[in-house]
C-alpha cells in the first residue's frame, strides 16, 4: 500500500464531502450524458434502447468519483469504466434479458439500478484489490448505495399516483428523480468508501 493510500486512512469530514458532492455532480452530468447519449441513439434510429441510461450516469459519476480517488490513491480511469460497464451491462440485461428466456422479468428502472450497482461493486472491488487497498466490502456498500437508489427512483416515480396530479406534484416528482436519487447516492457510497478506506 503506498504513500497516498496512507492519506485516506484519515478519512476527514472534508474528505466524506468531496466525495459527495463529487458524486452528486457526476449523477448531475450524468444526466447530461444520458440526453446526448439519446439524441445520438435516436440519431441512428435506435431511441427504444435504454443501454444508454446506464452508460451516461455510469459515465458521470465514475468520472467524479474517480477524480477523487486519483487525488489519494493509485486509481485512475479504471474506477469510471466499471462504472460504465457494471451500470451499462445492468440496463442491458433488463432490456434485452426476456429475449433471451421469457421468464426473464420485463424492463424496469429500478430493477436495472440494482443489477447494475451489484456489477458496478464488484468491478469497482477488483480495482480496489489490484490498489491494494483491500475493499472486500465494498460491493455490499456500492450495491446497497444504489439498491437506496433505486428505491428513491420508485418513490419519485409514485408521487404522482399517490397524491392527486398537479403542477406541485409533479415538480416534486421530477425534482426528486433527478437530484433526490442523486443526493442518496452520494451520501450512501460516501458511507461506503470511508469505511473501505479506513480499512474497517
Amino acid at each position: 500500500m503506498g504513500p497516498e493510500t496512507e492519506i485516506l486512512m484519515d478519512f476527514k469530514p472534508a474528505h466524506f464531502q468531496q466525495w459527495v458532492l463529487g458524486t452528486f455532480y457526476g449523477w448531475l452530468i450524468g444526466f447530461i450524458a444520458v440526453i446526448a447519449f439519446a439524441l445520438a441513439f435516436e440519431t441512428f434510429q435506435q431511441g427504444d434502447q435504454q443501454s444508454f441510461v446506464g452508460l451516461g450516469i455510469g459515465l458521470g459519476v465514475g468520472y467524479m468519483q474517480q477524480r477523487f480517488l486519483r487525488r489519494h490513491t493509485s486509481i485512475g480511469l479504471s474506477w469510471m469504466w466499471a462504472n460504465i460497464v457494471g451500470l451499462g451491462l445492468g440496463f442491458f440485461v433488463f432490456e434485452h434479458g426476456d429475449k433471451v428466456m421469457e421468464s426473464f422479468p420485463r424492463f424496469t428502472l429500478q430493477g436495472s439500478i440494482i443489477l447494475g450497482g451489484l456489477l458496478t461493486g464488484v468491478l469497482q472491488f477488483l480495482v480496489l484489490r489490484k490498489a491494494e487497498i483491500g475493499g472486500k466490502w465494498w460491493v455490499l456498500f456500492c450495491w446497497i448505495s444504489w439498491v437506496l437508489t433505486g428505491l428513491m427512483a420508485i418513490l419519485a416515480e409514485n408521487l404522482p399516483i399517490w397524491f392527486e396530479r398537479g403542477t406541485v406534484v409533479n415538480f416534486l416528482s421530477a425534482f426528486a428523480l433527478v437530484f433526490g436519487t442523486g443526493i442518496v447516492l452520494a451520501i450512501a457510497s460516501g458511507y461506503g468508501i470511508r469505511r473501505v478506506l479506513k480499512g474497517r
